[in-house]
């Protein structure tokens, strides 16, 4: 079966999965789309702050609908853009800007055949035929213009795919900075570098165009799909790389010039002053709108365009012509947001630093602290972002960061609800499976125990359940399944676990029925590390002694918490595999027959079991010992005091055998006698018949034949006359020291007790009244009709000759 700690995911696959997102991001973060995440807070910013006052230098000559109304729909003819940039130098600009496609010829190419043949025209016609060919060349004318103008920006739009319309002219390739050459120094640029764009091909003007007009620089057209809050400062393509548009027509305006252009750094002007721009963008601070110009009020009224003298101005007729004159209106005045050189290096800085602290800390705390603390640190992050931009115009690289930190903290947050309900049930099942080994275990199923504990490890409360189950096994002597588990919580390093499998493996030879021991061996060792064994739910505390039949050990009941004594019986030791069951269930039926019997001299029999190799009857644990201390003849009870004991042992036996049970075992070592209280015990009734069954069908004798009766020894049917006849035999060896029948070997013996008579007791004892030797007589007649009736009969002539010693009195041990 499945551990149930497999239901949930480990909190390693969860950091694995905020690395891997920290590794996506930073190779996003050499991507367009990524990057552009970071202009949300620019935005933001620019809504928060009012917009700066433009400086006027630049104006935006828009050809809007009225001038389209008055000369015509777009596109217009070349000489007609020629006219007008000849009316806009009229009003005396720093420079002019034309926004607008010029790519492609327009002037036929029949016009350079005609042109060629004019020399074959009548001499009278040729200046006209000249005249006409010059306004049919509108690309000669418009280049004229151009070239007569002096200070006109042209503007190359990037097409999306394929290459130009036009070769890029050389003289328009700006200078650029070697890269570095050391490892060292290309860690440190890639690093720093800005998202690679691989621009489409650029649609250049004419080469007459370009060599007529003052520069040329290219736009970002190619990326319509993208919200436009920057412009290229410069555009690489392949190994050169030309002015932006914007750029361009600042330095015209200006007079200066670009020096270098240092990738993943900025743009180094003529007069040595570096702009700053790890991705060669340029981002104008929000600023108000530059004057709008009509083209056709400026054409038509001439008062108004001598407001354009010493101005930018930029032609256009969309959008992008009045977001270019904004962009060139900040570049000539310097207003500009601050993107640092070490920009993109500090924002995947911010990304590795934002995974090491989700990875370190606790898994426990992603479920409320680290999501508070994430969101406090993002927080922080956007406000100092937010703050720097509108103070300072420093722009920090806090969104991407901020959004690889939130996405993975609510991820983790999640998974951290997710775990601690799958935890929740994990545990809550563990807990019942737990509750049901335990319940099992108390019933002494351990097998069906280790099932509902086994799945559950390597949990605390499965450790604690499976530690127990190991105790149990150890004191039910099933030594291997002990050790097994003891070696399974080692691995753990679950308390002693490892010093018990250990110390088990030393002890497992002394354990009965290990290596040939006997099976009747005392379950209880004297090593302090073993725990003490059980039988049933008593726990065995020490040996009491041993008989024929088996060993008795005290124990304690933990039910009710007192000390009860125990008998077993060694099936193993003395019937044969077939005969077990059959004898173990006999001896249960004859305890619990016993067990009704309650009488002050009678020792209670509270409960019998068997447990493997064991039966066992659990009785009252009675102080005092048996009669065996004082059957020597150097240790014999005075008279008197030997007949109050025979006295209390009849009534028993009265009682007994009148609810038809006969003990089949009356002998010294059955019979309990505490000296200081005169209290007198017979223990083991229900035992004999079992152990008596067994004697006739096998031949073998369990435990001393003196005290049988003669029908016991012909293994006849027997009743309570047969218990008299023992006790009548006890008695005499109480009163002499001696047995009255005895023999060489148990077959002499059992034909003595059967046929000979009773020898005198004055024989052995002198001084005996002749009342004990009448009684003596009596009860030890070979024909049970002519003993004693019953018990009750026997213990009033007991009485009757304990008379004569009214002297006697019970003394101290």
């Amino acid at each position: 079966m499945a551990p149930i700690s497999a239901v949930s995911p480990s909190w390693a696959v969860y950091r694995f999965v905020v690395a891997l997102a920290a590794a996506l991001v930073l190779w996003a973060s050499f991507t367009l789309p990524v990057q552009r995440l970071e202009s949300l807070l620019p935005d933001l910013a620019g809504r928060l702050t009012p917009p700066a006052p433009a400086t006027g230098s630049v104006a935006l000559v828009a050809i809007d609908a009225a001038s389209l109304e008055a000369y015509g729909a777009w596109p217009w003819p070349r000489d007609r853009l020629a006219s007008i940039v000849t009316r806009l130098q009229a009003y005396r600009p720093a420079a002019i800007g034309l926004r607008l496609a010029l790519g492609g010829a327009e002037t036929p190419a029949a016009v350079a055949a005609l042109d060629a043949r004019i020399e074959a025209v009548e001499p009278a016609l040729r200046p006209r035929a000249r005249r006409w060919m010059k306004q049919l060349d509108t690309d000669a004318r418009l280049a004229r213009a151009l070239k007569r103008a002096g200070n006109v920006v042209l503007f190359a739009p990037c097409r999306m795919g394929g290459a130009g319309s036009s070769s890029a002219p050389d003289a328009l390739a700006l200078q650029v900075a070697p890269g570095g050459s050391t490892w060292l120094q290309r860690l440190a640029g890639l690093l720093m570098s800005a998202p690679s764009v691989s621009p489409g091909g650029f649609e250049w003007p004419l080469p007459s165009l370009l060599a007529s007009a003052r520069g040329a620089g290219v736009g970002d057209d190619c990326r319509r799909w993208r919200r436009v809050d920057s412009v290229p400062l410069a555009v690489s393509a392949g190994d050169a790389a030309y002015p932006g548009f914007e750029l361009a027509l600042a330095m015209a305006a200006t007079g200066q010039s670009v020096a270098e252009v240092r990738p993943g750094q900025g743009v180094v002007f003529g007069d040595g002053r570096f702009l700053v721009a790890p991705d060669l963008r340029y981002y104008p601070r929000p600023a108000g709108p530059v004057p709008v110009y009509s083209l056709r009020t400026l054409l038509d009224d001439d008062g108004v365009g001598a407001s354009l003298r010493g101005k930018t101005l930029i032609l256009g007729r969309s959008t992008q012509a009045g977001w270019s004159a904004q962009v060139v209106d900040s570049l000539i005045g310097g207003s500009a947001l601050v993107m640092p050189a070490w920009f993109f290096a500090a924002q995947r800085a911010l990304v590795v630093l934002f995974a090491l602290y989700l990875l370190a800390v606790p898994a426990r705390w992603h479920r409320l602290r680290a999501p508070l603390a994430s969101a406090f640190v993002a927080a922080l992050a956007l406000n100092a972002g937010l703050f720097a931009l509108t103070l300072q115009g420093l722009w920090l690289p806090v969104v991407v960061p901020v959004l690889f930190l939130s996405g993975a903290q609510l991820f983790l947050f999640l998974a951290g609800r997710r775990h601690g309900v799958l935890t929740a049930l994990q545990q809550a099942l563990v807990e019942a499976r737990v509750a049901l080994g335990r319940q099992l275990l108390s019933q002494g199923q351990l097998e069906l125990a280790m099932e509902q504990f086994a799945p559950c490890l390597p949990a605390p409360l499965a450790q604690a359940s499976m530690y127990e189950l190991g105790l149990e096994h150890e004191r039910r002597r099933q030594v291997h399944k002990a050790q097994a588990i003891y070696e399974r919580l080692a691995g753990g390093g679950y308390r002693d676990a490892a010093r018990r499998s250990r110390r088990l493996a030393e002890l497992s030879a002394r354990f009965p029925g290990a290596d040939g021991r006997p099976t009747d061996a005392t379950l209880v060792l004297d090593r302090p590390v073993m725990e003490l064994p059980v039988l049933g739910r008593y726990r065995l505390e020490r040996e009491l002694g041993r008989g024929a039949m088996g060993t008795v050990y005290l124990a304690t009941d933990p039910t009710i918490g007192r000390q009860v004594a125990i008998k077993t019986l060694p099936l193993l030791e003395h019937y044969e595999a077939r005969e077990q069951e059959e004898v173990a269930q006999r001896f249960l039926k004859e305890a619990e027959a016993a067990g009704r019997l309650q009488h002050p001299n009678i020792v209670g029999i509270h409960d019998a079991g068997q447990e493997h190799d064991l039966a066992y009857i659990t009785m009252d644990y009675v102080s005092g010992d048996s009669l065996e201390a004082w059957v020597d003849q150097s240790a014999l009870l005075p008279v008197w005091e030997v007949l109050d004991i025979a006295a209390q042992v009849a009534d028993a036996l009265a009682y007994a055998h009148g609810r038809q049970v006969v003990h089949r075992d009356i002998k010294p070592g059955n019979i309990i006698y505490d000296r200081d209280s005169g209290a007198v015990k017979i223990t083991d009734f229900g035992v004999a018949r079992v152990l008596d069954s067994q004697r006739t069908r096998t031949g073998t004798v369990l435990g001393t034949p003196s005290y049988m009766s003669p029908e016991q020894v012909a293994g006849r049917k027997v009743d309570g006359r047969s218990d008299l006849f023992s006790l009548g035999t006890t008695l005499f060896q109480l009163l002499t020291g001696s047995l009255p029948f005895q023999g060489d070997s148990v077959a002499t013996l059992m034909y003595r007790i059967a046929n000979e008579k009773t020898p005198p007791l004055r024989k052995f004892r002198r001084g005996m009244p002749v009342c004990l030797g009448r009684l003596l007589n009596r009860a030890l007649q070979k024909a049970p009709s002519k003993r004693f009736a019953d018990g009750a009969e026997m213990a009033a002539a007991i009485r009757k000759c304990r008379a004569q010693f009214k002297g006697g009195r019970r003394k101290s041990a």
